[in-house]
């Protein structure tokens, strides 16, 4: 790892905490169509999704200008080879198990997202119209890291890269191999690398957080009364997932400085974020199933059943991975994609 990079370590730590917990958050719906999401819900689902990925796009681009491989200059083929190990083994490996799994549960009980011949293929061809589309994000983080690598191979200034990137998301989007997601990212990733790079935060951390959070709340407000669409939508989501990642980064730097129990616990969740972001989703449900349908309990309401769910999303992947994962390398390599 690039030695300028414990600085940032514990705000790092303290980053994916938060990004984390807030994609939980954003994932928790009723399973239940008896038991509908409010409207304020929804409101905050859509908030979240206008740049909450685009933060983790933001960090990772971050850590990999960061890298050891980086900071090497180790060629691109190995930096590819690496990254396949890191994305697309746990990848396959988290889809067969969750393929099994709902095979196993949806023939007992309804699921959004089932296992067919239609949702096994896009698997291959766009993890998000499958029956486990939250791993789209490893899919496309993968594709990021192989176009970047090869860009850097023949461009070697970031700017240069993160100038053409911008122009991506303006041309019509392509669904196949998510490649219009990846457009929509690519610039942010970018835009994270060239932040540790060129040392954007350094002593102006607090004059970015301001600025991005004044732009954060304009572009949301617009969005609402405008409504953007088209080509304007996606420069918006760029746009706002620019904002939003500066303003969380720099306020994860600020609140870093403190060691209270919320803070410390921040950091400790940001330590299982793989395994958190693999596995919450198929928690929430199986808790919200055995609960309402094995179980019988009666409905708490809407935030009784969420602040639930939520914990368990939070809880049972940290203890998967920390009693049982950490304990076998080589299951840790298949499904956390953790490094040998």
């Amino acid at each position: 790892m690039h030695p300028e990079l414990h600085k940032y370590s514990q705000a790092i730590y303290l980053a994916k905490g938060i990004a984390i917990l807030l994609i939980v958050i954003g994932h928790y719906s009723p399973y239940l169509p008896e038991y509908p999401m409010p409207d304020y819900w929804r409101v905050l689902h859509h908030v979240l999704d206008t740049f909450i990925m685009s933060f983790f796009m933001f960090l990772s681009g971050f850590l990999f200008a960061a890298s050891s491989q980086i900071f090497n200059h180790a060629p691109y083929y190995s930096i590819i080879k690496n990254k396949a190990q890191r994305l697309l083994i746990p990848f396959i490996s988290v889809s067969l198990i969750a393929c099994g799994a709902k095979l196993l549960i949806g023939s007992f009980y309804g699921l959004t997202h089932p296992v067919n011949f239609e949702s096994f293929k896009n698997m291959l061809l766009n993890p998000f119209h499958s029956f486990e589309p939250i791993l789209w994000f490893l899919y496309v983080l993968f594709e990021i890291f192989v176009v970047f690598s090869i860009s850097r191979y023949f461009i070697k200034n970031e700017l240069i890269l993160l100038g053409f990137y911008i122009v991506l998301p303006l041309l019509p989007p392509v669904d196949m191999f998510m490649i219009g997601t990846l457009f929509c990212y690519l610039p942010v990733f970018t835009l994270g690398f060239i932040s540790f790079k060129y040392g954007i935060f350094n002593n102006r951390t607090v004059i970015l957080g301001n600025i991005s959070f004044t732009l954060f709340i304009i572009l949301i407000i617009s969005n609402y009364f405008i409504g953007y669409q088209g080509i304007a939508q996606r420069m918006f989501r760029l746009l706002i997932g620019v904002a939003g990642s500066i303003f969380w980064f720099a306020a994860a730097m600020q609140l870093a400085k403190y060691h209270n129990k919320i803070v410390e616990f921040l950091k400790f969740v940001g330590l299982y974020t793989m395994a958190i972001y693999l596995f919450h989703s198929q928690f929430m449900v199986a808790i919200q199933i055995f609960l309402l349908q094995v179980v019988k309990l009666s409905y708490p309401g809407f935030l009784g059943m969420a602040l639930i769910a939520i914990i368990i999303g939070l809880s049972l992947p940290i203890l998967l991975e920390k009693y049982l994962l950490q304990r076998y390398s080589l299951v840790a390599r298949l499904v956390l994609g953790a490094k040998k």
